[in-house]
């Protein structure tokens, strides 16, 4: 009878441990439905979100390509990089957005963008200290050689490059995080802390002189029009590229702060990403192009 009552009492145990095992498989099974749904509908908003926007920014990009007079006028061969360089940064949300619910790095696709990403973001900022600069020397009425405004382009994209080169290599960059549903510096490489001190000090420090240029030009531009007392057509012409090239800047600037303080006041949550996301999306794909219609309708 006594070994009847231990046996027994050894199969409750066995049968609690495995209800208990059964709820814990059942409770992550669930967690795990739940976070593939969330990555599915994550990921399609990226995807989606990218593939629908991008031709409207082609279209702009197009335009100002085919049009003589465009093409002759330096700001808009800036803006036409510049546009390049955006679609090119929201085709990479659509290739994380693939990634995402099957967290699969395609043989390292995923990852390759978003080191090139990387190297994007940091010949957007240099491009719009050159359209500053263009704005600014314009409105002064001032003549850059063209030597020197092609040295300006060259180091534009070379330095987008240098950074592409060196995320790919094993002292700096960035990795993706499927759990957070974005990406973000890879602190486990050597010189990535470097790195992103770098990038905040460039980028804060281009965008904050892209503002100063843009103030100093309003400022030539209102003064000009309080001499004359005229509104002509040029005059007009200098307000509306003004006011595009201040989009061109407020628009990664919102983007900065959002990239490197958003966690500093937002919830630490993957849909936190995820709004981001989005926003930049939006952000990047819808700025541009909508000021470049309302201004030149």
């Amino acid at each position: 009878m006594m070994e009847l009552a231990e046996l027994l009492k050894h199969k409750k145990r066995y049968s609690l441990l495995l209800a208990y095992l059964v709820r814990l498989t059942l409770v992550n099974l669930k967690t795990i439905i739940e976070m593939d749904c969330d990555k599915i509908i994550a990921g399609s908003l990226f995807t989606g979100l990218s593939l629908a926007l991008t031709p409207i920014y082609v279209k702009i990009i197009h335009i100002l390509l085919w049009n003589t007079e465009f093409r002759r006028l330096r700001c808009y061969q800036i803006m036409v990089q510049i546009g390049i360089i955006d679609c090119m940064f929201v085709l990479g949300y659509a290739v994380f957005g693939v990634s995402l619910p099957l967290e699969n790095d395609f043989y390292g696709f995923p990852f390759v963008v978003v080191q090139l990403l990387e190297g994007v973001w940091m010949t957007k900022v240099s491009l719009n200290v050159a359209l500053a600069i263009n704005r600014l020397t314009v409105t002064c009425r001032l003549t850059i050689p063209a030597w020197l405004h092609w040295i300006k382009m060259l180091y534009c994209w070379l330095l987008g490059l240098f950074y592409f080169i060196i995320c790919l290599t094993p002292y700096t960059g960035l990795r993706l995080d499927f759990d957070s549903f974005g990406w973000t510096y890879n602190m486990s490489k050597p010189y990535t802390a470097f790195m992103q001190k770098v990038d905040v000090c460039y980028a804060t420090g281009a965008l904050a002189f892209c503002f100063l240029m843009y103030l100093i030009a309003a400022l030539i531009l209102l003064l000009s029009r309080m001499k004359y007392s005229v509104n002509n057509g040029n005059h007009k012409m200098e307000l509306r590229i003004c006011v595009m090239a201040v989009v061109l800047f407020s628009s990664p600037m919102l983007g900065d702060l959002l990239w490197n303080f958003a966690f500093e006041f937002l919830p630490k949550s993957h849909w936190t990403n995820v709004a981001i996301g989005v926003f930049s999306i939006c952000n990047i794909a819808l700025a541009a192009p909508t000021v470049y219609l309302v201004m030149n309708k």
